[in-house]
């Protein structure tokens, strides 16, 4: 609901109206950007549900990574691992064999 009432208006606003002045000039081009700007197309779309997948994936894969056991993390900083490291060699290496 978000993005139909918020997301679009915004879209057609700042981003639909201006790029169809630009490209309106172009001489083939011009009639696939012609037309009223109510904001509702497949790129709008595609914006939205990206953002709702990276919520949705950010959501998982924090309860995924809270399943590492702790002491496995910290040990690998004990020794002097980076944080880079400790997810890549520590985190994703359990999760993988889980």
């Amino acid at each position: 609901m978000w993005g139909l009432f918020i997301f679009v208006l915004l879209f057609a606003k700042y981003f639909q109206t201006p790029v169809g002045e630009v490209m309106s000039t172009i001489p083939f081009g011009g009639a696939l950007f012609s037309g009223p700007t109510f904001g509702i197309g497949i790129l709008a779309v595609g914006v939205i549900l990206a953002i709702r997948i990276i919520l949705y994936i950010t959501s998982v894969m924090r309860d995924v990574f809270k399943q590492t056991p702790v002491m496995m993390k910290k040990s690998a900083y004990g020794i002097g691992c980076t944080t880079w490291e400790v997810i890549w060699c520590i985190v994703l290496r359990s999760l993988k064999t889980a």
